[in-house]
């Protein structure tokens, strides 16, 4: 579901207090996905046990660095939306 943009007006949040919050989502998500980088699987902690079980820890990881990464880019997309007002 796409994400209806905050209106900047008079009576509403301040059009800088909207940009610092998304620079702080951003920045925030920016950092756990760097977090979540560092928990890459690695096949040496995945070798004594069944064949498919590190390819399948690497391929959750990689859909959880894709959802992270889009959300990033849905936060990054609405902070542009609220600017260009």
């Amino acid at each position: 579901m796409p994400q209806p943009i905050p209106a900047v007006h008079s009576n509403g949040t301040g059009k800088n207090a909207l940009m610092s919050q998304m620079n702080r989502v951003i920045e925030k998500l920016r950092n756990a996905q760097e977090e979540m980088s560092f928990a890459t699987p690695h096949e040496r902690d995945f070798y004594i046990k069944k064949d498919n079980d590190y390819r399948q820890a690497y391929a959750v990881h990689e859909i959880r660095m894709e959802r992270i990464a889009a959300l990033i880019a849905e936060f990054e997309e609405l902070r542009e939306a609220i600017f260009n007002q």
